[in-house]
């Protein structure tokens, strides 16, 4: 059996002061006909690929793993770096009187263009890794926006005139847009 096995040492932008490093091992066999497999094993990815996959295609396989991988170990340390629950509750006394009742909230890595959001249902609260590299003051409007749909499920004025509570709410919206600008 003929295998090849090419190594990449690759430096990770992280998020929030996070830096990721891993290594990447593709492993090309003849034995394997079509499908390309990965895994994460001590900050390595093993990506498992046929022999016959052109190079130009098995790049953009790698690419995309790499960038799965980045925003999982990043959600990952952000969740451990910070509790959001523990954050999420000192907003809660001081802007809302501890008269929500919050279930979960967290880091995700799987909203693209959310920063944020909240299923006043559940209430369960999703903010995006992106959020990490933000200022902390930016963060902190992000969770009081989501926490303000546990009482007003809308945009309402009735739902901003709770969101303006925040003294730095119309700052953090400015720093907001004003990064959406530069995407």
């Amino acid at each position: 059996m003929l295998i090849f096995i090419i190594i990449l040492y690759v430096g990770l932008a992280g998020y929030g002061g996070i830096e990721n490093k891993m290594e990447i091992k593709v492993v090309r066999s003849v034995r394997r006909k079509r499908t390309v497999s990965a895994c994460v094993v001590n900050d390595t990815l093993l990506v498992r690929a046929p022999m016959a996959i052109s190079g130009e295609r098995l790049e953009k396989i790698v690419n995309s793993l790499k960038s799965r991988f980045e925003r999982q170990k990043t959600k990952e340390e952000l969740n451990r770096k910070e509790d959001l629950a523990q954050v999420a509750a000192r907003l809660n006394e001081k802007y809302f009187n501890n008269q929500l009742k919050i279930n979960s909230v967290e880091y995700v890595s799987n909203q693209t263009s959310r920063l944020g959001c909240c299923n006043y249902r559940s209430a369960n609260i999703r903010i995006s890794h992106r959020i990490g590299a933000m200022p902390t003051w930016v963060r902190d409007y992000v969770l009081i926006h989501e926490m303000s749909h546990l009482i007003e499920p809308n945009h309402s004025k009735a739902f901003w005139n709770i969101v303006s509570r925040y003294r730095l709410a119309e700052r953090a919206r400015g720093f907001i847009m004003g990064c959406r600008n530069e995407i």
